[in-house]
């Protein structure tokens, strides 16, 4: 496949600006990250790459089994100084550092998925001392397991046990 058409076609849907340039072709959906496939008219099927990555590609060379990660946390920003090379974990670890992780560092009732407070959870160790884990599940629509590992201290660490 002839590069420079495929460079150009690339570099024509990038607005280029004082902080990002930001991908103006497709995207992955809403909100999702710039992508283009390398195909260039052909009829050989060719699944998309990332815009981001492919700017990478073309100012600093393949990288690899590497991901290439935003600086600027931008997903449509294909400026290559605010990319960098980081492995899976890289990327976990960067989510969590800047406050993106949906599940990382929520905790008790901040958590997305809690179906408790920490006031019913308070309550629940309470009440394991006159009621059944049965009992208490009903009580608060959720499993026995919860209740159990609430009970053994698994889960809601954060909340203090009574004492005896």
């Amino acid at each position: 496949m002839p590069l420079a058409p495929f460079v150009d076609r690339f570099w024509r849907h990038v607005r280029k600006g004082c902080g990002c340039w930001e991908w103006t072709g497709a995207t992955s959906g809403a909100g999702g990250y710039g992508k283009i496939s390398m195909a260039n008219g052909t009829s050989r099927p060719h699944p998309p790459e990332y815009a981001h990555r492919i700017a990478w590609m073309l100012m600093r060379g393949d990288p690899g089994y590497l991901l290439v990660l935003h600086r600027c946390d931008n997903r449509l920003c294909v400026r290559p100084d605010h990319l960098f090379l980081g492995t899976h974990q890289d990327n976990c670890d960067d989510k969590i550092a800047k406050g993106r992780a949906r599940y990382g560092l929520s905790i008790g009732e901040a958590h997305g998925n809690a179906k408790l407070t920490d006031g019913d959870v308070e309550a629940i160790l309470a009440a394991l001392h006159h009621k059944t884990q049965t009992a208490i599940a009903r009580e608060y629509a959720v499993s026995v397991t919860c209740i159990n590992s609430i009970a053994k201290g698994k889960t809601w660490k954060h909340i203090e046990r009574p004492r005896g």
